[in-house]
């Protein structure tokens, strides 16, 4: 993708736990992608005394390789009249290589519609619940155990929903969108990439859970759920990728 010098950026202003209104409503018309300058060195001319000499910069280190997977029990999703089938969590996977993090979630088998499921997942990048978004819903479940650094919203119900999202505050009215992934709708679940320099240059060690909604048809349009599922589920510790 084109760099695109970065303008104008866009605060949430409604909570990830109160459900992904907000989020969707939040910019949906735009996207801050962050352009990447280089600088070069001159080099010094001949004749003048020699100066000490300067070690070489220590190279980066090679991204690091990491793979976890967690899982949920079947069948423990919410239910509600409206809504056709609720999307039940089973399993995700994510994982590390070349410098990007690959997500996958699976659900039980025709519990995801891509027309009325919406997931999440939440990141942690320093391991510590005292920074960024706090628990991961209005009552604060799990404020103990996961600060969201960064929220990774999975849309597919309509083009450009999905997001990528930097909380840098303890309140979501600090969260930004970076930028907006492309996701991949596969058997029973979604598929993505995004870099981990995105994640600001996060080494790909990090603790999670998702949290899955659905969409429930209100005429012509839809109205988000609650909070239908997590994983791990709530009180549970988080995955770690590590």
């Amino acid at each position: 993708m084109p760099s695109i010098t970065a303008t104008e950026s866009r605060s949430c202003s409604s909570r990830m736990g109160g459900g992904p209104a907000g989020w969707r409503g939040c910019g949906s018309a735009w996207l801050l992608a962050l352009a990447v300058a280089a600088a070069g060195c001159g080099g010094g001319g001949s004749g003048s005394p020699a100066a000490p000499s300067t070690p070489a910069p220590t190279p980066p280190p090679a991204p690091l390789s990491l793979r976890t997977d967690v899982s949920d029990p079947a069948g423990d999703a919410l239910r509600r009249a409206l809504l056709p089938v609720s999307p039940d969590l089973v399993s995700a996977r994510l994982e590390t290589s070349g410098g990007n993090l690959r997500l996958s979630a699976r659900f039980t088998p025709s519990t995801f519609d891509v027309r009325t499921t919406i997931v999440a997942f939440y990141l942690d990048t320093d391991f510590n619940p005292s920074t960024g978004v706090s628990g991961v819903n209005d009552a604060l479940d799990d404020a103990a155990i996961l600060g969201l650094d960064y929220v990774i919203i999975v849309d597919l119900t309509a083009p450009g929903s999905g997001a990528v999202f930097h909380c840098p505050g303890r309140s979501s009215n600090t969260c930004r969108i970076l930028n907006r992934p492309t996701a991949t709708a596969v058997a029973d679940g979604v598929d993505l990439t995004v870099s981990l320099s995105l994640l600001g240059n996060d080494d790909g060690r990090l603790a999670f859970k998702l949290v899955t909604w659905g969409l429930v048809p209100t005429g012509a349009t839809f109205t988000e759920t609650e909070e239908l599922d997590y994983m791990p589920d709530v009180g549970l510790p988080a995955g770690r990728l590590e």
